[in-house]
């Protein structure tokens, strides 16, 4: 799935409030998700591949990206936290849902993550959290990104 005009991406901000209301089967919101791939006018936002992992270790690794975050991530740290966000994502409360966020134009070229994860499902209590390398903060891509999401 693609969605590529500011229209259809309400459409997703519509449904995840539906979910929030359980209006939607979580079947569906799985089969949503899994793949979801989302455009703006400068990105795409997909999910995250094996091949993205060498990419988010530098970034996991790298505290001028991380200082809000938590602190940097060892090697074997920086696996396990991307392996949780290419595992296909169950809907589950306290489960992290990653988005590759990547140049529209050079879909080789990452720039960033942003994710949600449920705190309560039941009652749509979303935790947000977004992380850009710093060759691309202050380009207003966080807030394109996250306004699609």
């Amino acid at each position: 799935m693609v969605l590529s005009s500011i229209d259809n991406i309400d459409w997703l901000n519509k449904d995840l409030l539906s979910m929030a209301n359980n209006s939607i089967p979580a079947d569906d919101i799985i089969a949503l998700t899994n793949n979801l791939v989302l455009q703006t006018e400068r990105l795409t936002l997909r999910r995250f591949k094996n091949a993205d992992f060498a990419y988010e270790k530098t970034q996991h690794q790298n505290s001028e990206v991380m200082k809000f975050i938590r602190q940097p991530l060892t090697d074997e740290q920086s696996l396990v936290f991307f392996a949780n966000f290419i595992k296909p994502y169950q809907c589950q409360d306290g489960e992290w849902f990653g988005l590759c966020v990547t140049l529209k134009d050079a879909p080789d070229a990452n720039v960033g993550a942003i994710s949600f994860r449920f705190e309560n499902f039941k009652f749509g209590i979303v935790e947000i959290g977004y992380r850009f390398d710093t060759n691309y903060q202050g380009k207003g891509y966080a807030t394109e990104a996250m306004t699609a999401l």
